[in-house]
């Protein structure tokens, strides 16, 4: 790195310093750099690709306890159901008679 020191002339004839830093960049400067930028695009890349995964997986074993759940229910309904099936309108009314009596 070098110190930079420049003097110019202004349009009314005056003199204006300027100070400035001249930075010299090597080609394996530049290298490391794209490198480094090459791998934070991986990393992106990976971290989103895990993510998706995991939204996917906790989706999945979501849906299938909403399933599973969903067939209790309906088993339990269609037990349930049976159940009041078994009785004829006629035999429920002679139960009701026998019971009231």
């Amino acid at each position: 790195m070098m110190m930079m020191m420049m003097m110019n002339v202004n349009t009314d004839g005056s003199e204006s310093e300027e100070h400035g830093i001249l930075v010299h960049v090597s080609a394996s400067d530049v290298a490391d750099a794209e490198h480094l930028s090459m791998t934070k695009t991986v990393v992106i890349a990976v971290s989103c690709v895990v993510a998706y995964l995991g939204v996917m997986a906790a989706l999945t074993v979501y849906c299938l306890i909403h399933m599973i759940r969903a067939r209790r229910l309906r088993k339990h309904a269609q037990l349930h159901d049976s159940d009041e099936r078994e009785y004829s309108t006629a035999d429920k009314v002679s139960l009701l008679l026998v019971v009231t009596s």
